[in-house]
């Protein structure tokens, strides 16, 4: 970590063992990464074995490093990689698809890393289906 951006905070809690975590220190105003998935869109439908155009906007004032791509078919609770460490001017990926039965809750998200490695992330909550 850079000198002076976080400070480790140890926390021992009910199980008396020690954890350690980073916390971002406010007065240095830095700001993750932004970015918004264009599409897929809510309520799509992708045909199995077809391709998904997956992509996104995204800015950063730390300027980007990398993107990394996830989808789940239960309705947000696991994650799965698609892709990682995308390059920071790409902002398009076509996902090619397996052939399927049906999954009617699909979802994808981009994490967006900045070069001072803070991320964020968008697409989790649209849900398109992917049909036979």
């Amino acid at each position: 970590m850079w000198p002076g951006w976080f400070r480790l905070t140890r926390w021992n809690g009910s199980s008396r063992t020690p954890i350690f975590r980073f916390v971002r220190i406010p007065r240095f105003g830095l700001k993750a990464p932004v970015v918004q998935v264009t599409s897929p869109t809510a309520g799509s439908t992708f045909s199995g074995g077809g391709v998904i155009p997956i992509t996104w906007n995204a800015s950063a004032t730390q300027g980007l490093r990398s993107f990394d791509i996830q989808t789940s078919t239960d309705g947000g609770h696991t994650w799965h990689l698609v892709l990682t460490d995308l390059g920071a001017g790409v902002r398009s990926f076509n996902w090619q698809l397996p052939s399927s039965s049906s999954i009617p809750d699909v979802r994808v998200r981009v994490i967006a890393r900045d070069k001072m490695f803070q991320n964020s992330s968008d697409g989790a909550k649209t849900a398109f289906a992917i049909i036979p």
